[in-house]
């Protein structure tokens, strides 16, 4: 089959090339559109639901910030837990009791916050700033 292609003159073994091309190219434009069109979720937000059978799901806290994505959750050594908006830089604690408070001055230390490790004396957060190219960490109550 090569050697016949090779033996067609010029004009048509670019226009073959061409048509390979194209289709190859239309056919990942293609899959890349079904993709997005697959991970698109439009439905809104459900209630969560538990994978295994017998467990059980509830809301433990809801945060008060209307810009709160929390990306990440620490538990400390009294059990508070810690959770942090990557958006904002917002850090709050939640109580056994499920009430939660923002650490004073978190959302004008950091422009997101994407890691959290709770210590026995401090709660230290990783953020990486959008503007910056290298992570910071801090240690603070």
């Amino acid at each position: 089959m090569i050697r016949r292609l090779q033996s067609l003159p010029r004009g048509p073994r670019i226009l073959i090339f061409i048509l390979i091309f194209a289709g190859i190219f239309l056919a990942l434009a293609g899959g890349t559109v079904i993709l997005i069109l697959l991970s698109i979720n439009n439905v809104p937000r459900q209630t969560a639901q538990a994978l295994a059978e017998g467990a059980a799901v509830a809301e433990y806290a809801a945060l008060p910030d209307n810009d709160a994505y929390p990306s990440t959750v620490a538990v400390g050594p009294d059990g508070t837990v810690y959770t942090a908006s990557y958006r904002t830089g917002t850090v709050w604690a939640v109580g056994p009791d499920g009430a939660a408070r923002e650490i004073p001055n978190s959302r004008d230390r950091f422009e997101s916050v994407t890691g959290l490790a709770a210590r026995l004396t401090a709660i230290c957060w990783r953020s990486l700033s959008p503007a910056a190219t290298t992570a910071r960490g801090r240690c603070g109550v």
